[in-house]
């Protein structure tokens, strides 16, 4: 999807508006489905998934970001099944994604299919320009 998209060679030459556009073509963007399994239990203990390699595209410049993806939850009826929750992650390796609808697209998409009682979704996205930003994202 990379090829898609035209990026910027500086910073300064991206309007806002074009940002916009690019980005509501990009959470319209098809993912891989998140495959569930059945949780056999009446309750559980929180669940912690930590993929420290999740890798987007700044919308703006092209250049990887590189985070650090926790998810927490509680199950209720419904699991991952790992593989295809690396296989959804993986596939945004080419999306041109802004760090605060990254984590809402994952939150939620985690949400739709697994439907945990509680989640919450940490982002820890590695230095870019000397900001260091962390995003988190839970349910009431």
């Amino acid at each position: 999807m990379n090829e898609h998209f035209e990026y910027a060679g500086k910073i300064e030459d991206v309007s806002p508006e074009d940002v916009d556009r690019q980005q509501a073509e990009v959470l319209r963007h098809p993912m891989p489905g998140i495959v569930t399994l059945a949780f056999q239990h009446d309750t559980g203990g929180t669940v912690t998934y930590e993929y420290p390699e999740l890798i987007a595209v700044c919308p703006m410049t092209g250049i990887p970001d590189i985070y650090t993806l926790r998810v927490i939850y509680v199950p209720q009826d419904k699991i991952p099944e790992l593989k295809s929750l690396r296989m959804y992650l993986l596939a945004y390796r080419n999306l041109p994604i802004l760090h605060e609808h990254l984590i809402c697209r994952i939150f939620d998409d985690f949400t739709d299919t697994v439907a945990p009682r509680c989640l919450r979704v940490e982002l820890d996205v590695a230095v870019r320009g000397g900001i260091h930003t962390t995003a988190v994202k839970e349910s009431e």
